[in-house]
């Protein structure tokens, strides 16, 4: 009775397991998580994981105020001369520049996620775009805390313009530029997943950005072939210095410390001396540096579905080739092509060899010689040899028969 019943309900498992299968579709559909909490979870676990790992954010913390304490010490109250117009320039450039070139410190924890993106991409638990967003959202509280505390050391160390709204533009600037660099290794990363190859690569395009950014060469002096166009509108430490410069130099009044009473405003320095384009306000800056953030994310996400379809087809294509090889030494074997072709004859045979399977010609079986152990030879064995050695030759042994026969 019980294995009749164990029967029975294995019977009705089998039934509700094909059920499911053909169902299976409709029942995936419904157990799937929405778009939103897809990307609620992914935002959880990477801030969990960037708070976990020290190399992503903590240590770049460290250096970044320990960077921002030498330059403020270095620009220390640089004052109101004229001597302090290009320590002031001097100060919002290596800033901009140094504290946003070093976000690619983090380049070799975003290449691990991206593995694990890669192998959950697989399985189906998520798409690009939620992995995209919720990296991007875990990484802003991050990239504020390192843009406002050591920006702090070295804007009040340095003596910069007082006021809240000032400084508070001075960090977000350095925000959106540290958001850039991310933004941009991100797309290293993608193309790039070598590691030490992607800091490479990354660190060159920045390099070459940052000498278009209209300090070490002013716009004026740029080539305009490749250089100023279109290289210096599309470097982002273009608009970060000139939003720098305008918040700095707009509404200051330099002394010159000779007591010729002679005084230049800020607005003068920026237009003829800085080359700074004053046609828009400094908000236009950081907007445009807003705007690229969400551009090289959206490109960023784009190289991914692009891999998605293109490695596919390299892969296709790489086995089709091997495909096409092997026909053409199937052809070549078979003597399809006759004499029109040169190639090495002993290098084609040595290829035929090895790919056919040939069988050995079986080996001719010599006489083998059977010996006796020592061992197995009995004394009395060893004693008639003895005596058949002390025999005579033929002649004598006749002799004897021939005495024995008269006796």
């Amino acid at each position: 009775m019980a294995s009749f019943k164990s029967h029975g309900s294995l019977s009705i498992e089998k039934e509700a397991c094909a059920l499911r299968i053909e169902q299976g579709a409709s029942l995936i559909q419904q157990r799937q998580a929405t778009f939103l909490t897809k990307t609620f979870v992914l935002t959880k676990r990477s801030i969990v994981n960037m708070h976990r790992d020290a190399g992503y954010y903590w240590l770049r913390l460290a250096i970044y105020i320990a960077i921002c304490l030498s330059i403020g010490t270095i620009f220390l109250n640089v004052g109101s001369n004229f001597a302090s117009i290009q320590a002031r320039a001097s100060m919002l450039m290596f800033t901009s520049t140094l504290l946003t070139m070093m976000a690619i410190g983090g380049f070799p924890s975003f290449v691990e996620d991206m593995k694990v993106f890669r192998k959950e991409r697989l399985s189906g638990h998520y798409g690009a775009t939620e992995f995209v967003i919720s990296n991007t959202l875990s990484s802003i509280p991050y990239l504020g805390l390192i843009s406002i505390i050591p920006g702090a050391i070295a804007y009040y160390l340095t003596g910069l313009q007082r006021g809240i709204d000032h400084f508070v533009y001075f960090s977000a600037v350095l925000w959106a530029c540290t958001m850039l660099v991310e933004g941009l290794m991100m797309i290293v990363a993608a193309i790039v997943p070598d590691f030490l190859l992607g800091i490479i690569t990354g660190s060159g395009v920045q390099g070459i950005l940052m000498l278009n950014a209209g300090f070490f060469r002013l716009p004026s002096d740029l080539p305009k072939p490749v250089w100023k166009y279109p290289t210096y509108f599309i470097s982002y430490h273009k608009y970060a210095t000139q939003g720098l410069y305008k918040n700095e130099f707009l509404g200051l009044v330099f002394e010159d410390l000779g007591g010729g009473g002679l005084a230049i405003n800020g607005e003068y320095i920026l237009k003829n001396y800085l080359q700074v384009e004053l046609s828009y306000s400094k908000w236009v800056d950081l907007g445009i540096l807003v705007a690229m953030i969400v551009v090289y994310r959206v490109l960023f996400l784009v190289i991914i579905k692009i891999s998605e379809i293109v490695k596919p087809m390299i892969f296709h294509f790489l086995c089709s080739t091997k495909n096409i090889e092997g026909d053409l030494k199937e052809r070549l074997r078979k003597g399809v092509y006759g004499d029109i072709y040169n190639y090495p004859f002993k290098e084609f045979d040595t290829i035929l060899d090895m790919d056919k399977d040939d069988v050995a010609p079986p080996e001719e079986e010599e006489d083998e010689v059977e010996y006796v152990e020592g061992d197995d030879i009995e004394m009395g064995d060893m004693e008639d040899m003895e005596d058949f050695e002390s025999l005579p030759d033929g002649d004598d042994g006749d002799s004897d028969e021939d005495d024995l026969s008269d006796e």
